[in-house]
């Protein structure tokens, strides 16, 4: 074959020609200098004639005649990998390719992004150290500093945010969309954070929707549902939750199957179970009461440990702290005093 033709056939654009734009030298697979001339650019690095004439002419780090096919071949072979995989630019001092593996369907821009896969697919890392531990796992995105960094071989996760699901090495189907959201999750899977910090203690836990800065900050468990700054902040261990307000159930810790809904609705329930709270700062002194239903603002306001009462309407039950079976409908309905029982009052 004829060395001339062959060269010809390895570089798309001939060196020391003129180009619309500097993006049109990376096809060179080559180190190159440019000097804007009008509205073009000029390229100044070897030509294929430097290359027959043997002028000791510089092309990256391959310098000095190459005379033989053979060494031409091998060295423009181990050239065009910068096409597939471009590395560090200190002049904006990032790196932009395709993601390692050497796999087109990958996409990474940041420093030391994605630097550490083998044959995971169809991943997008963009921020330093974003997908950093990625091994196998593939159709994962990760946009921010750290995001989704240990995650190892699992799937479909998307981190949004600086330090998203930062530990994840194997959950999967996870959605993190702000600054340290699932931040510690590592096996948990079908997580939705979306706010500062959001569920950002859960480790395990799966099927979690934290929505709102704080949103099941300390959460461990599964199956529980917060919409609003710091609803089921404390939440621990309790499951099967709902709460939808600011500061609802903020305190909960190992309470379970409580549904809150409104500003501070259940604020102070830590183990009670099995409550309905409606309403702004309905039942907001609870703690370990069960089987509660409080419909209306501040309705069984007071009640801490009192079981199986209902109260329906502004204020209803609100002033006493311990009732039991009691019934309340109506605004202002009310016990007169403490520690009753089977009360009624409409």
């Amino acid at each position: 074959m004829d060395i001339l033709n062959w060269l010809y056939s390895k570089v798309s654009v001939k060196v020391k020609d003129t180009v619309s734009s500097p993006k049109d030298l990376i096809a060179l697979g080559a180190d190159v200098s440019y000097q804007k001339r009008g509205d073009k650019y000029q390229t100044y690095c070897m030509t294929v004639e430097d290359f027959l004439a043997g002028s000791a002419p510089t092309w990256g780090s391959i310098t000095g005649s190459l005379p033989a096919q053979t060494d031409l071949q091998n060295a423009l072979n181990a050239k065009q990998n910068l096409i597939a995989h471009l590395e560090w630019n200190d002049t904006d001092k990032t790196i932009w390719n395709n993601g390692k593996g050497n796999d087109g369907s990958n996409l990474s821009f940041g420093a030391s992004a994605f630097s550490n896969n083998i044959n995971g697919q169809n991943n997008t890392a963009i921020g330093n150290s974003a997908l950093l531990s990625n091994v196998s796992g593939g159709r994962n995105t990760a946009v921010g500093g750290g995001a989704l960094y240990s995650n190892l071989n699992s799937n479909e996760n998307t981190a949004v945010g600086y330090y998203s699901l930062f530990t994840n090495s194997s959950g999967s189907a996870n959605i993190a969309v702000g600054s340290q959201t699932l931040k510690s999750n590592t096996t948990g899977n079908f997580n939705t954070a979306i706010g500062f910090a959001c569920l950002g203690a859960n480790i395990t836990g799966g099927n979690n929707v934290g929505i709102g800065a704080y949103s099941l900050a300390y959460n461990t468990a599964s199956n529980n549902i917060g919409v609003g700054s710091q609803s089921l902040f404390n939440n621990t261990t309790g499951t099967g939750n709902t709460a939808i307000g600011q500061l609802s159930l903020q305190t909960n810790t190992a309470g379970t199957n409580n549904s809150a809904f409104g500003y501070g609705a259940l604020l102070n329930n830590t183990t009670g179970c099995n409550n309905t709270a409606i309403g702004r700062g309905a039942m907001c002194g609870n703690t370990s009461g069960i089987n509660n239903t409080a419909i209306g603002c501040y309705a069984l306001k007071t009640n801490s440990v009192g079981c199986n009462n209902v109260a329906i309407g502004h204020n209803s039950g609100k002033t006493q702290q311990l009732l039991n079976n009691c019934v309340f409908i109506g605004a202002n309905s009310d016990a007169t005093t403490n520690n009753i029982s089977n009360g009624v009052s409409i």
